[in-house]
């Protein structure tokens, strides 16, 4: 494989750079706008370099038998799900920035071993249909850190009253990790009782803060 590959130009997806065993992926303009990649090969990192990336949903998932290392750097999308099967991998998402986006779920879903939200910023977005979430949900993630995040000027559930959390959903027994450094601004929650930065499930019980 080559240490450094771009897409679309020599590569037409990241999965198909990842498959050729790249380990460093650049996304230039014109990368196509839902991006996914499952089970890399090798360990690998994404980084979008060019201000015409206009990236829609990111996907990241590794399943069980798969311990690779993922980390997608920078960049704007519409949303994005990390989702790690393998307790030997890892998906790190860091400084990427989702602004102004109305949804009917959570705009970052993390769930699984060891993901990492990191340095991202969760700007101005509006989730409208689902009660039992956030702008970023976890739900049974082991071993998360979400670190030195914002959240500002979110809003979850419209006129819902029985939505409950704004910024961060954290939902099953599993959950574990830790929650630190993070910006909670401005974020609504149309439930009396909600939160605003975050709301945990009554079986979680190994948050760090």
């Amino acid at each position: 494989g080559c240490p450094a590959c771009t897409v679309p130009y020599r590569y037409p997806t990241v999965q198909a750079a990842a498959s050729a065993r790249c380990t460093e992926i650049y996304l230039l303009e014109g990368t196509p706008r839902n991006l996914t990649l499952t089970n890399p090969p090798e360990d690998v990192t994404i980084r979008p370099i060019s201000n015409g990336v206009e990236l829609g949903f990111i996907q990241l998932r590794l399943d069980e038998g798969n311990p690779r290392s993922v980390w997608f750097e920078g960049g704007a999308c519409e949303g994005f799900s990390a989702i790690n099967a393998d307790r030997r991998g890892s998906v790190t998402v860091d400084g990427l920035r989702i602004s102004g986006v109305e949804s009917s779920g959570p705009v970052g879903t993390v769930a699984g071993f060891n993901i990492s939200v990191r340095n991202c910023r969760f700007m101005d977005n509006t989730v409208t249909n689902d009660r039992q979430t956030g702008i970023l949900s976890l739900r049974e993630a082991q071993d998360f850190e979400v670190v030195g995040n914002t959240f500002a000027g979110n809003r979850v559930g419209g006129e819902d009253p029985e939505a409950i959390s704004g910024a961060m959903y954290i939902q099953g027994d599993l959950s574990q990790g830790l929650i630190a450094g993070n910006l909670f601004a401005r974020n609504a929650v149309a439930a009396v009782d909600g939160a605003g930065a975050f709301y945990a499930d009554s079986g979680v019980r190994n948050i760090r803060l």
